[in-house]
């Protein structure tokens, strides 16, 4: 049954199959440029952890102690620097996903339509 339904929506949403790979180019366009927004913000992130190591270095230099509010920022920026890179990560999965996803419903339709995958 579930199938079936499955089977309907794709020969309802499509009417041959290139217009899944457009679908699927889209779709991946759309995360890649949220993909480009955060290595933006990756970028800016590591230019700040740059600066806070520095300021690090010199205290250490100067043998004075870090203060609290530098080691915090120090924690929030590390901590931002990892939900960056998870966030990369998803992405990647997601994109992953999708292309799995359109090749099996190229595939499925092709086989329904009865007509050869290009």
């Amino acid at each position: 049954l579930e199938q079936r339904r499955r089977d309907k929506a794709l020969l309802q949403s499509f009417s041959k199959p290139e217009e899944i790979d457009l679908l699927r180019d889209r779709q991946i366009e759309a995360i890649d440029a949220g993909k480009q927004t955060n290595l933006l913000r990756k970028a800016s992130v590591q230019k700040r952890a740059e600066k806070q190591q520095q300021q690090v270095e010199t205290l250490k230099k100067q043998k004075r102690p870090i203060p609290a509010d530098l080691a915090a920022e120090i924690d929030v920026t590390k901590k931002e620097l990892t939900d960056i890179d998870a966030s990369l990560a998803k992405q990647d999965q997601d994109i992953e996903q999708i292309k799995q996803k359109a090749s099996t419903d190229k595939a499925r339709f092709s086989e329904l339509k009865g007509v050869k995958p290009k």
